[in-house]
């Protein structure tokens, strides 16, 4: 039920982003077009109704854009819900593959820092705290971090560094995310 869930939350929001990218490129495509082509843009002296016709809806009003929604939501969901559940089912394939006690303990005590990390950002965004954003740029920090030394490591060691390189680039767009989005500074007061 809970994957089901998520589906339907995924499919909503890419619905909302390609919604948003067809208004904004309907909205501005006749200008920019008019524009590049002719080599000037309408006023709206020569045609009133011209503001009119090339919005076929209004922007979305500041206040729907405040509260933890959207992208939003699903950051505070992924840490809070899905990676510790990922950390746990890899410390019990971990457990059932017989891994050697003390190379357990090295993957299970910093995992369980990142996952209690992980856990407390995502709760401090949900609840909107006024220090939410401060952990959060710690969270992107020790991240990114480890992410860096690992990927480091993988090149050293002449492995495959694609699974360090893949996290890295999930840990920018997220911090690009909080850095732009007219969300966050509405909810939060600032960006990150």
């Amino acid at each position: 039920m809970p994957m089901a869930m998520l589906a339907t939350l995924l499919k909503h929001m890419w619905g909302s982003f390609f919604e948003l990218a067809l208004l904004t490129l309907a909205t501005f495509g006749s200008r920019v077009v008019g524009y590049v082509c002719v080599g000037f843009e309408p006023s709206a002296e020569a045609n009133p109704n011209h503001a009119q016709e090339a919005m076929p809806t209004q922007a979305p009003a500041p206040e729907s854009l405040r509260g933890v929604k959207g992208w939003l939501l699903l950051f505070c969901i992924l840490r809070t819900i899905l990676e510790p559940l990922g950390f746990i089912s890899l410390l019990a394939f971990s457990v059932g593959k017989g891994i050697a006690p003390g190379r357990f303990v090295e993957v299970a005590v910093p995992g369980c820092a990142l996952c209690a990390l992980s856990i407390y950002v995502g709760v401090c965004l949900w609840r909107v705290t006024a220090n939410a954003l401060r952990w959060l740029k710690v969270f992107f920090i020790a991240v990114g971090s480890l992410s860096a030394l690992a990927l480091l490591g993988d090149i050293v060691a002449r492995s495959d560094p694609h699974k360090e390189a893949e996290g890295l680039f999930w840990i920018a767009t997220w911090y690009l995310y909080f850095h732009k989005s007219e969300r966050v500074r509405l909810t939060y007061g600032r960006n990150l």
